[in-house]
């Protein structure tokens, strides 16, 4: 069976290069092979890294999202945590919030902490106010009653917490504002929406508290504290995703919480800020995936659970994961990340052109030493045809046979061997050659002597005919002679 099954192919293989020089076909079947398998491995290896790239871009986008989770969690649990603390010493009667010189001593107590929040301020339904923030080493209060006229001081104070200058005043109620409205309303712990500071230039959110007598049940008030959106975006900024991978944090409306682009969350038009919403984005990628997603899911609410999928964005695949963010105090978030798969397929066309430089390197040396294959191969068969070429026409040179019969191999083995019948061969053809010589000299003598023979009996039978001309003349003399007489 495999007799047959090797004759098969070698009467296949046979007539297709049967017809062909060793020359070319030679070089043929060592290099075709060869180029063969590096295409093949070549192909096999974009295949399977794209499928390895492919479970690796899975792992970067769902570790970047456990790390934007992790992060906003620990962003938004400080105030979830330590505000709750400051209320259970308020209502615990260590604090009377009527009291306010008792309360900015237990603020400033408590701001002064490097584990404190950056804010605490409280307003009660008096309409009175105290506020501490920190930025870096400085301190500043923010305070109301009805000593300031309705207004809202700005005080400078030094380490100790007494005040040094009066920064300015300006017209305040905090009864009318969101982060107040918005925790009387719910009546719980809460996070407030999105909305405009002080500063036209800073969008945030207040985590803010109700607060009740404890006797009434009444509400007396509002402890409160601010997170700015900036921040969440300076940590998306530092967060490694890829080279051009994009993080976003947005609310289901489609308003930006948080980028990783230098773009702000917010726009300021005609000095009034805007939430920025992700099909507004400046960014492509950005915008075109906040587009996808709402054509995808028609509405934002209908993201329930964890989403991977892939899109084309101008004919680039990208890698999409959105993951929702609840929690009990309001926040209802949708974390998205965004990774192009050709900041990684660079990397598997990087590997694939050097295997491929590699593979045609290799096919390059294989050809050289191919062709030097070929002239050792050749040059002893042309010796070999040349020699049998001249003892053909009898003209044979035993000088053409050295140099392959010192070869140690096959080829040396049969120069020798032809060699030794060109001599025998050329002995015979002298020794044939002697004998025809002979024997065309014997075969000239012989008819030398037969063509004397011939000539002898020509000679005689001419010698014959004259007779006996002679005698018939000699007949018709006669008979005239005697017609006449």
């Amino acid at each position: 069976m495999a007799n047959k099954t090797f004759s098969f192919f070698y009467k296949i293989f046979d007539k297709s290069v049967g017809s062909l020089s060793i020359r070319h076909t030679l070089p043929l079947i060592i290099v075709t092979p060869l180029l063969a398998s590096v295409a093949v491995i070549g192909w096999f290896n974009f295949q399977l890294g794209k499928q390895e790239i492919e479970k690796l871009m899975l792992q970067v986008s769902e570790k970047s999202t456990q790390m934007i989770e992790l992060n906003l969690r620990n962003y938004l649990g400080k105030p979830q945590v330590l505000l709750p603390a400051y209320l259970a010493a308020i209502q615990s009667g260590n604090v009377d919030i009527n009291n306010l010189p008792e309360v900015k001593r237990y603020f400033w107590q408590q701001i002064q902490n490097k584990t404190s929040l950056n804010s605490i301020y409280i307003g009660t339904e008096k309409g009175n106010y105290v506020s501490y923030e920190k930025t870096e080493n400085e301190f500043m209060e923010k305070f109301r009653d009805e000593s300031t006229n309705s207004n809202r001081n700005f005080y400078e104070v030094d380490s100790k917490g007494n005040r040094t200058r009066l920064i300015k005043s300006m017209e305040y109620d905090p009864r009318v504002r969101l982060w107040y409205k918005f925790a009387k309303s719910v009546g719980k712990p809460t996070w407030t929406p999105v909305y405009q500071f002080g500063s036209i230039n800073t969008v945030g959110m207040d985590f803010s508290i109700p607060i009740y007598n404890q006797e009434s049940g009444n509400f007396a008030g509002v402890i409160s504290t601010d997170i700015s959106l900036v921040q969440i975006s300076k940590f998306l900024r530092n967060l490694e995703i890829s080279q051009n991978g994009k993080a976003l944090i947005m609310e289901r409306t489609g308003d930006v919480i948080a980028i990783s682009t230098l773009e702000q969350p917010f726009k300021v038009v005609n000095n009034q800020t805007k939430r920025l919403n992700v099909r507004e984005s400046q960014d492509p990628t950005i915008q075109g995936t906040g587009q996808y997603l709402i054509e995808k899911f028609k509405s934002l609410d209908q993201i329930e659970d964890k989403q991977q999928f892939t899109f084309r964005l101008k004919g680039n695949l990208q890698l999409v994961q959105v993951t929702p963010l609840q929690n009990q105090e309001g926040i209802d978030w949708l974390m998205v990340v965004v990774i192009p798969h050709s900041d990684f397929l660079k990397h598997i066309y990087t590997y694939t052109t050097l295997t491929v430089i590699i593979g045609v390197s290799v096919a390059g040396i294989a050809v050289i030493l191919a062709l030097l294959l070929v002239r050792w191969i050749i040059k002893p068969i042309e010796q070999l045809q040349q020699a049998a070429e001249t003892i053909e026409s009898q003209n044979f040179d035993q000088s053409i046979l050295e140099e392959v019969s010192r070869r140690r191999d096959e080829f040396g083995q049969l120069g020798k061997v032809m060699s030794a019948m060109a001599n025998v061969i050329y002995s015979r053809e002298q020794n044939w050659k002697q004998m025809i010589d002979q024997l065309q000299n014997q075969d000239l003598q012989k008819q030398k002597t037969k063509s004397g023979n011939n000539s002898q009996k020509q000679v005689k039978n001419l010698e014959v005919l004259l007779r006996e001309s002679q005698q018939l003349r000699t007949k018709i003399g006669e008979k005239d002679k005697n017609s006449r007489n």
